[in-house]
């Protein structure tokens, strides 16, 4: 054993150019091996492990129509409201024979601060299931 590390430090002294300097690079040192745990990404060589609880879904913040349906919905039938559902989680229509679908979603009622004059504000939501795209329009009715 000793003859082949001798051997190997007399190969390696060889290689040195006039300067004494190694022309090759420097012998590089033996890192310890990282391998990673396919279910917690933790390094297997960074001592004992410890459980770690599992990871929760992402709450993920409310979407517009999510928010339409919580803020202003108080004209939304039971049997819209589905149909909203359906139409933004999973591209349904439950009348396939009705490419456009117009419905009134929210009213409100108020005065208006500058004139005094009452005013019904009358908010629709129109599905067209052809391109799954929404739209929202107002009226606005004076008394």
């Amino acid at each position: 054993r000793k003859r082949i590390l001798e051997a190997a430090r007399m190969n390696t002294s060889n290689k040195r150019g006039k300067t004494g300097l190694s022309t090759k690079s420097p012998p590089t040192t033996p890192t310890a091996a990282v391998t990673l745990d396919n279910n917690s990404n933790k390094a297997n060589n960074a001592g004992p492990s410890v459980e770690q609880p599992p990871p929760q879904p992402p709450s993920h913040p409310p979407t517009d129509w999510e928010e339409l349906l919580r803020d202003r919905s108080n004209k939304l039938a039971p049997d819209d409201r589905v149909r909203v559902q359906q139409f933004f989680e999973q591209r349904y229509n439950p009348t396939p024979e009705q490419p456009l679908y117009k419905m009134k979603i929210h009213e409100q009622r108020g005065r208006d601060p500058v004139s005094g004059q009452e005013f019904k504000e009358t908010f629709y939501l129109e599905l067209d299931y052809q391109t799954f795209t929404s739209k929202q329009s107002k009226k606005v009715k004076r008394y």
